[in-house]
C-alpha cells in the first residue's frame, strides 16, 4: 500500500496551445494600435498597455477571442457556464526591462493571456502566487512540495493561459532586446 494524495484546494490554470492564428497579423495590429494610442499604466512597469476594449471593438483580435469562447465550453465545471456576460481585453507590448507587478482581477470569473510574439531568451515568465495566505509562511511546504508558493510559465507564442481572476499573478522582466506582445483578457460569465 502507498500514499495517495488528495488535492483538496487546487487552483486550476488551463493551458492551451493555439497554432492556427495569424500572429504576425495580430502583431501588426498591436503596433498600429500603439502608434495612435498613448496607453495606460496599470500593473505594467515600462512597456505599453492599451486601453481596455470590449469584444465588439476588438475585431482584429476576434480569431483569438472566438477561440477562447469556444474553449470555455470545454472546461469541466460542476455548474456549466450559461452565458458569457462580458469579455474585456487589452494589448501588452513589453520591451527590454519591462514587467508587470503582482496583481489580480478579483471579482471577474476568468482572466487570461494569449502570447502573440515571444522573443528567444528570457523575455519574462508569467508567475502565479499560491492563493492560500498561510502557505507563504510555511518554509517546509514551500521548499519540499512541488508547486508550493509560486509557479511560473515561460511564455510561448500561441500559448493561451486561462485562470481564475482572484489569483495573484505577475510577469517577470523582459531581458531580451525584442518586444514580447500579448493579448490579456477578463471574462465575466453566468
Amino acid at each position: 500500500m502507498s500514499w495517495e494524495p488528495e488535492l483538496l484546494f487546487s487552483t486550476p490554470i488551463w493551458k492551451y496551445q493555439i497554432n492556427d492564428i495569424d500572429n504576425r497579423m495580430m502583431e501588426e495590429c498591436a503596433y498600429a494600435l500603439k502608434s495612435f494610442e498613448p496607453g495606460v499604466v496599470v500593473s505594467n512597469q515600462g512597456g505599453w498597455q492599451s486601453q481596455a476594449f470590449k469584444y465588439g471593438d476588438a475585431v482584429d483580435y476576434h480569431p483569438v477571442l472566438n477561440k477562447i469562447v469556444e474553449l470555455l465550453s470545454e472546461i469541466n465545471l460542476t455548474k456549466p457556464i450559461e452565458n458569457i456576460v462580458d469579455i474585456t481585453s487589452w494589448i501588452n507590448i513589453n520591451g527590454k526591462h519591462s514587467y508587470n507587478e503582482l496583481h489580480n482581477h478579483i471579482g471577474l470569473c476568468f482572466s487570461g493571456v494569449y502570447y502573440i510574439k515571444v522573443p528567444d531568451g528570457d523575455c519574462g515568465n508569467i508567475g502565479f502566487k499560491d492563493p492560500r495566505p498561510l502557505v507563504e509562511g510555511d518554509f517546509f511546504f514551500n521548499q519540499r512540495y512541488e508547486g508550493g508558493g509560486y509557479y511560473a510559465y515561460p511564455p510561448k507564442e500561441g500559448m493561451l493561459l486561462l485562470f481564475p481572476g482572484f489569483i495573484d499573478h505577475m510577469v517577470r522582466v523582459n531581458k531580451t532586446d525584442e518586444d514580447r506582445i500579448s493579448l490579456a483578457f477578463n471574462i465575466l460569465v453566468e
